[in-house]
């Protein structure tokens, strides 16, 4: 998984980190996973500082100038375009969480506002690994 898409599913994720679950060793498991990712995040987003403060322009306090919120103003068209391929290399760093935790939704998951898209479950497949397969249903 690329360090940038870890970055934007952890809002999916945390989904399941909020999750009430019945079977300890999984919800563990889950808490374990999201500190790891915590830590890519915030590597990722102080990385990505670092490089603004590198190649980004300033004000006269020292303060980076930013356009409409969020847009870095650089120094020079030579400087955004470092930035650019700098942070390219940033985004598309793999990251390697080992093999999914996975979790059956009927016996590890208790269902109190426990909702799921398809969406959700393709985002995480990589750190998740989702059953759905109830041994408990009628055949």
């Amino acid at each position: 998984m690329k360090l940038y898409d870890l970055v934007k599913i952890y809002p999916i994720f945390d989904r399941f980190a909020l999750a009430q679950y019945s079977n300890f060793v999984v919800a563990l498991e889950i808490a374990k996973l999201k500190k790891a990712i915590q830590e890519k995040i915030e590597f990722y987003n102080e990385q990505e500082m670092k490089l603004a403060k590198t190649y980004g322009e300033k004000d006269k306090d020292g303060n980076l100038i930013v356009k409409n919120g969020s847009q870095i103003r650089f120094k020079s068209i030579e400087d955004g375009k470092k930035f650019n391929e700098l942070a390219l290399k940033l985004r598309e760093t793999e990251i390697d969480f080992g093999k999914p935790i996975k979790i059956n939704l009927h016996k590890d998951i208790v269902k109190d506002n426990f909702v799921l898209i398809p969406n959700d479950i393709l985002a995480v497949e990589e750190l998740i690994d989702v059953d759905a397969n109830d041994e408990y249903k009628d055949a």
